[in-house]
C-alpha cells in the first residue's frame, strides 16, 4: 500500500502547480480491487 499511497503523493506534486496556474484541475486515481484481497 506504501508505494500506491506514495505514487499518488508524487504524481500530485508534478501535476498541482500546472493546476495552480490553470485556475483549474481534475486528477482520477484508479486502483485495482485486488489490492484488498488477501490471499493465502
Amino acid at each position: 500500500m506504501q508505494k500506491n499511497l506514495r505514487g499518488t503523493f508524487l504524481f500530485i506534486r508534478q501535476v498541482l502547480p500546472v493546476m495552480k496556474k490553470q485556475g483549474s484541475g481534475l486528477t482520477i486515481n484508479i486502483s485495482s480491487g485486488l489490492g484488498f484481497e488477501v490471499y493465502s
